[in-house]
């Protein structure tokens, strides 16, 4: 057993033991209509099509949780007992005595419907062709969410503070003093940071007692974002525009115009804290409400594996929750919920219903005019045919942002303009070397939009976890300049073997920092639990004082701020590495055999920002290869993908406070709340059947080897396990 070597030493001490099992529902309706014209003469065609998709469904997700009481902690803080330490200064072994148990169950989920249409055509005039279309694409997304979670109570002692605590003056039924008497729980816990930990509650049957869980909040809300798209482009191809200069074949130009809109918005019903300060209004006496008052049926017991092959201590066995398949009818987990606070301080909250959140509003309009003019070339360098494209694009943007912002207690509008454009040159060049070795060099200046989650000016905040994020409406595009080099080699129907290298050289990329918000609105109702991850407004590193701790002496709200995520823009980055590639189909062997084939690539990708730290989604090494059948109609795929460890979340919440330096802000660390994905491996299937020239049917398999995917923090740490079932598809695809 390790012992922490000095008191001033950080330790890593994982806070929060949580298992979310979660079933979904999709159901997704689409169609798709396409009427085309041409002329006799085939000098042209016009064309008119559209789509519509309808996705729906429903999730239920139910969660026994237990709250440690910190992240970072010095020696002496330490209350825990047997505690192993491993290099990373991660406490990886202990029993804890004071843990909380904590209950919940939600049930969210993401409806869309959208529509796509577009009209268009193209004509050729003599040498010169001209084609057009103007779409229209518009989607709706609602996103209705429940929330009912419970607090492990110590039910005789809750009882006696309340009666000591009773009767609440009228005055004070809107803000009463808390009262909280938590059930203090042993648990064990044990990890190596590369499976699952084990995480063993001594006690077990706490978690079937309907005794000791009383209801702590409870949550309504429904979000709305719309999408609308508007755009028109013209193109124009003139061939052979210089007359006896064959080297340019044609010359393209053409232009784009884009209009996009984009607003989301949310109402909620929320009330919390109904464990610790619930008054009866016609006695004034405190209580609270447990599982064993709900009426029958309304609380169920479940007995399952929680995490496939897996029998050991993290396996919970039985545990009680609230009905899932009841909480994702929002009206019915209402009315639940206003029978049982009726009478009580908390009644007029719930019957007020869900409300508008001004500050989560964000409106954003996008106007875009893109221009571009290049050249086709075809020639011969020496013996060698090549065909090149040459030409420049021009972008211009301009965005506004509307938002609602608080001053003075009262929410404002508030709008924001952005505008910004740019020059984008691009060139490339394919060299027959050989009649079936083709060379090919680019060189283009790239740039990608930030999407409108990223520009949302509004502020979202996890009063759980006392953290927020917040978009930048001033965030620039991800731009970079990259040069590619490739061979390939051709034999057969289609067989290759490539071999390319690239290098890209990023002047703007995506990041996030994190920031101390002036929010006092949000600081006074934060969780008292997790009042210590609350941040310093003056700057100061370390965290605040943890109200729980025996004869702490709480900071004071002014002085306390929300720790918010926001968007920025890195200054450089560089990305670099080779790929290779091959494809064979063993069309040369006999009869059946003929059908199968092979697909493999390989990819390094090396990147780095100015802080050393690799870019976000990009692996050093991923490979994916591909077996497949292909004959008479019938086709089978068996594909098995590997990536290793990537940047997944530059900031993540769960894990803001951890970093190579576990300084926890006292000194500046750029790897503090970077989030690792560790290795991902998957292995998917298909098989398709083409019944005639009209009928398709298919039938998919994903994750056949239900892989688990493992978040870690920067030291390696652990902090999440994900784990999907195996997922099957069958289908029929109509061609008329």
């Amino acid at each position: 057993m390790a012992t922490a070597p000095g008191a001033a030493q950080n330790y890593i001490d994982p806070r929060n033991y949580a298992i979310f099992v979660g079933t979904e529902r999709r159901e997704r309706i689409a169609g798709n209509v396409s009427l085309q014209w041409a002329p006799a003469s085939d000098d042209g065609m016009f064309y008119m099509e559209g789509t519509v998709t309808d996705r729906s469904g429903w999730d239920e997700t139910f969660s026994p949780n237990i709250i440690d009481n910190s992240v970072l902690r010095q020696q002496e803080e330490i209350d825990i007992g047997g505690f192993r330490v491993d290099d990373t200064q991660q406490i990886v072994g202990f029993t804890d005595n004071d843990a909380v148990l904590i209950n919940r169950t939600e049930s969210g989920f993401r409806n869309t419907r959208s529509f796509s249409g577009a009209i268009g055509g193209e004509w050729q005039f003599s040498k010169l062709n001209v084609a057009g279309e103007v779409s229209y694409a518009n989607s709706d997304t609602n996103t209705p969410y429940s929330d009912l979670r419970f607090w492990g109570l110590d039910a005789a002692a809750q009882a006696a503070a309340q009666a000591a605590a009773s009767p609440v003056d009228p005055a004070d039924f809107g803000n009463p003093s808390d009262v909280l008497r938590s059930l203090d729980v042993t648990v064990l816990y044990d990890t190596d940071n590369e499976s699952l930990p084990t995480v063993d509650l001594a006690n077990e049957a706490l978690w079937l007692d309907r005794d000791v869980f009383a209801l702590r909040r409870y949550e309504s809300r429904e979000g709305q974002i719309d999408n609308t798209e508007t755009a028109a482009r013209l193109d124009f191809s003139y061939d052979e525009p210089f007359s006896g200069f064959s080297l340019i074949e044609s010359f393209d130009f053409g232009g784009r115009i884009t209009s996009r809109s984009f607003e989301s918005s949310r109402k909620r019903l929320f009330v919390g804290n109904i464990q610790r300060d619930l008054v009866d209004l016609d006695t004034g006496n405190r209580r609270s409400i447990y599982m064993s008052e709900f009426a029958p049926g309304l609380i169920q017991d479940f007995d399952f594996d929680v995490f496939r092959d897996i029998d050991g201590a993290f396996d919970l066995g039985e545990f009680t929750m609230f009905d899932p398949s009841i909480v994702r009818d929002q009206a019915r987990t209402q009315a639940i919920v206003e029978g049982l606070l009726a009478g009580t301080n908390k009644e007029a909250a719930v019957r007020a219903g869900q409300q508008e959140e001004l500050g989560r509003f964000a409106g954003i309009d996008e106007d875009t005019i893109a221009l571009y003019a290049q050249f086709n070339l075809d020639g011969d360098l020496g013996t060698m045919p090549f065909s090149a494209v040459a030409g420049v694009r021009y972008v211009d943007t301009s965005l506004t942002s509307s938002a609602f912002q608080r001053e003075n207690g009262e929410f404002v509008p508030v709008s924001l303009d952005n505008d910004y454009d740019d020059w984008l040159p691009s060139a490339n060049i394919s060299v027959n070397v050989q009649e079936d070795v083709i060379l090919r060099l680019a060189a283009a200046k790239v740039l990608r939009r930030p999407d409108f989650g990223q520009l949302s000016p509004a502020l979202n905040v996890n009063q759980d976890a006392v953290f927020a994020t917040r978009g930048n409406p001033n965030l620039e595009p991800f731009r970079a300049t990259q040069y590619d080099a490739s061979i390939e080699k051709y034999w057969g129907k289609g067989n290759l073997i490539s071999a390319a290298v690239f290098y890209k050289d990023v002047s703007s990329f995506f990041d996030e920092t994190e920031i101390c918000l002036n929010a006092p609105n949000f600081v006074a109702i934060s969780n008292p639990n997790r009042r210590d991850e609350l941040c310093f407004l003056d700057g100061r590193g370390g965290n605040p004082v943890n109200p729980n701790d025996p004869g702490a002496v709480p900071d004071p709200d002014s002085a306390l701020g929300i720790p918010t995520e926001i968007q920025i823009n890195g200054d450089s980055g560089t990305v670099k590495g080779f790929e290779l590639g091959y494809q064979h189909a063993f069309d040369f062997l006999p009869g059946f055999w003929s059908g199968f084939g092979i697909n493999a690539n390989y990819t390094y990708a090396d990147s780095e920002d100015p802080n050393g730290r690799p870019l976000e989604d990009i692996s050093k090494n991923s490979y994916n290869l591909t077996g497949y059948y292909e004959r008479d109609g019938f086709s089978a795929r068996l594909a098995y993908t590997y990536r290793d460890r990537f940047l997944d979340d530059i900031l993540n919440g769960r894990v803001r406070q951890l970093g190579a330096l576990l300084a926890d802000g006292a000194v500046p660390d750029p790897t503090q709340g970077n989030s690792f994905r560790e290795p991902i491996k998957q292995l998917d299937a298909s098989v398709s059947y083409d019944i005639n020239e009209m009928f398709t049917i298919q039938a998919d398999a994903v994750n056949l080897t239900g892989e688990q995917i493992f978040d870690t923090g920067t030291t390696g740490t652990l902090w999440r396990v994900l784990e999907s079932d195996r997922r099957y598809s069958v289908g029929l695809r109509a061609k008329f």
